[in-house]
């Protein structure tokens, strides 16, 4: 019982290494929280905050990717451990470059690699199941379909702040 409790409220832990601390990319002011309490918040008449938002915390709030009758979340695809997107998005922000190349040594449906390229970022990935591997592709031509469609109307989206794809 006491194991089926610890299960229920597990969280993925995310660890961010790097090789070299003097050659290392972290994007601060991409993934800052634009949630500030006090935005304007001033002090001998200059901001006392970032205007980007505030540094992220160490834990993040992000709602887990839901399956079932009536509940599954929107981008739920048939793989059985699937990462939200909002949290890779961060990651990826966060750790890489526009760009620059991620791996995905296990790629399953292809939600960092769809990340990946809504982000302007090249990927690599790797699957051992063909299932996945077909679902991954159909998802990744539908995204590049996606990007190419909103790069050719590109000037009816300039004035949005991000375009959803």
């Amino acid at each position: 019982m006491a194991l089926e409790l610890l299960a229920e409220h597990t969280f993925p832990k995310l660890l961010w290494y790097v090789k070299n601390p003097d050659d290392y990319v972290f994007n601060l002011d991409d993934v800052r929280d634009p949630d500030v309490k006090y935005p304007n918040q001033k002090k001998n008449g200059k901001l006392k905050c970032n205007p980007n938002g505030k540094n992220p915390s160490d834990v993040w709030r992000i709602p887990k990717v839901t399956s079932g009758a009536n509940r599954a979340s929107k981008e739920r695809t048939p793989h059985p451990a699937q990462f939200p997107i909002e949290m890779i998005t961060r990651i990826v922000k966060a750790s890489s470059n526009k760009s620059g190349l991620i791996l995905d040594p296990f790629m399953g449906s292809g939600s960092t690699a769809e990340v990946a390229l809504r982000e302007g970022r090249y990927v690599i990935g790797f699957e051992l199941e063909k299932r996945y591997i077909k679902y991954a592709a159909e998802r990744l031509d539908e995204v590049s379909e996606r990007i190419e469609m909103a790069k050719a109307q590109g000037t009816l989206f300039r004035s949005e702040k991000r375009l959803e794809l």
